[in-house]
């Protein structure tokens, strides 16, 4: 599918809306390494022409219908697709299910000028949050480090997010494990202790690095133990905590 430009400034906002840096994305451990699952043929997705691109979305919708095992489980449309992230563009790779409902168009006539409503009868990729599922496979190395990965973690070389409208409560208990588990080969990460420390590690070397008064240094310090210790939030989110306490020029890097 060729998007002409407004459509794909669209599907972008979708796109960054469910997997961004603002968005609920959950960051997960691929599981299943085999190199029948979800996760190796996304590996293989980097170094493709646009028809072996096309043949592997094909096995990956196969991999979709296999995991909807369940009637109760709606059916969709799966979209496929790559591109490049980061001011050092990184590859990577996303999925995107999308739900199939009714909705009306607005439609006016040439001549008369008056309004009407033209019914469609199937719609995908609306805003509505709950209609789609979203995952997305980072890769982790520089963009020109021309390296084929063989017989080794997958979690080295791929970071993946995956966003769903439930998937952010404890436990993921009311997320929809058919699609992270059966179908992405994914897992909630044993524990995320290990994920929260390096953020406190970076953090400090960052705070650590800034050409800021002495005072202003321990004031911030003082903020991320804060933030981590004693805030009863269930995530750690490096942007809102930029937003609170540093200028405007600070906080992207």
């Amino acid at each position: 599918i060729k998007f002409n430009a407004t459509a794909m400034e669209e599907f972008k906002n979708r796109f960054i809306s469910a997997i961004g840096q603002q968005s609920k994305a959950v960051n997960m451990s691929i599981v299943e390494q085999d190199k029948s699952k979800v996760p190796s043929i996304i590996d293989s997705v980097e170094c493709t022409t646009d028809d072996e691109f096309l043949d592997l979305s094909v096995e990956i919708a196969n991999k979709l219908t296999d995991a909807q095992a369940h009637r109760s489980i709606p059916g969709g449309i799966i979209v496929v697709f790559d591109g490049l992230y980061g001011a050092t563009p990184k590859h990577f790779v996303g999925i995107m299910k999308a739900e199939i409902h009714s909705a009306y168009q607005k439609t006016q006539d040439t001549m008369t000028k008056e309004i009407g409503l033209e019914f469609i009868e199937e719609v995908l990729l609306t805003p509505a949050a709950k209609l789609y599922k979203t995952a997305a496979f980072f890769h982790e190395e520089d963009s020109d480090g021309d390296v084929v990965f063989e017989d080794s973690d997958l979690n080295k070389h791929w970071k993946v997010l995956i966003s769903d409208s439930q998937i952010s409560q404890t436990e993921g208990k009311a997320a929809a494990k058919y699609f992270y588990s059966t179908f992405l080969g994914c897992g909630y990460p044993a524990t995320s202790a290990r994920t929260t420390k390096r953020f406190y590690d970076k953090t400090a070397i960052f705070i650590n690095d800034m050409d800021i008064p002495e005072e202003e240094r321990s004031a911030i310090h003082t903020a991320l133990n804060v933030y981590l210790r004693h805030e009863k939030s269930e995530t750690v989110n490096q942007t809102e905590f930029a937003s609170r306490h540093f200028d405007a020029a600070t906080r992207d890097s």
